[in-house]
């Protein structure tokens, strides 16, 4: 399989010695229409990933170390990189040659999680820029924030969740030039190039909800 080097699924992965071990890996699944994707989940958050599967490769767990060194191997100047996952062997290419391995066997089956996805049209769809709250998340020395969301014309009111830093508060501005947010009752106007706007994110587009 050919796999973005954008994407990290392997970072959504649980720890080892998790709860659940078979989240302990990353799962390649093909559906019926020949989609392919890669799932990684922790039991908190879960992400997936589409990929361009070989005929070769085989659906199912893959260690998330591999994916990796795969991408390491491929160089910092490549868009994919390549894993081949047979029914016992994973397989990448280097400058020097093919890293193979035995490919383990993961006990159980990967959580159905489709039946638990939301459906239907998003209230709201909110564009964030993560590396800003990561800042001032660190700046309020919390890990885990309250983000308070008044209005489309009014900014959030960030509070850290632990009660010993109660009266720290931070303020993210929503119409600055970097945008931060996007509330609308159209989710799918937000779907216009990311370059037409300045900051990568689509503009505020209506009040309503």
């Amino acid at each position: 399989m050919h796999i973005p080097r954008l994407f990290h699924p392997e970072l959504a992965a649980a720890k080892p010695a998790a709860a659940h071990p078979v989240l302990e890996s990353v799962y390649l699944a093909t559906d019926p229409n020949g989609r392919a994707t890669l799932t990684a989940s922790d039991g908190c958050c879960l992400l997936q990933v589409p990929v361009d599967r070989e005929p070769e490769d085989q659906d199912g767990s893959l260690p998330p170390a591999l994916l990796a060194l795969a991408s390491r191997a491929a160089g910092r100047h490549a868009d994919t990189f390549q894993l081949t996952a047979t029914a016992d062997t994973l397989s990448y290419p280097t400058p020097t040659g093919r890293i193979r391995q035995e490919r383990p066997i993961t006990a159980g089956a990967f959580p159905a999680f489709a039946g638990r996805l939301p459906t239907g049209r998003p209230r709201a769809r909110l564009a964030l820029d993560v590396s800003l709250l990561a800042r001032l998340a660190k700046a309020l020395g919390s890990p885990v924030i309250l983000l308070d969301v008044f209005a489309p014309d009014q900014p959030f009111l960030i509070h850290p969740l632990s009660h010993t830093q109660r009266d720290c508060l931070a303020v993210l501005m929503p119409y600055s030039s970097d945008e931060a947010f996007v509330e609308t009752s159209n989710p799918d106007a937000c779907d216009t190039p990311a370059a037409s706007h300045p900051a990568g994110l689509c503009p505020a587009l209506s009040a309503s909800v």
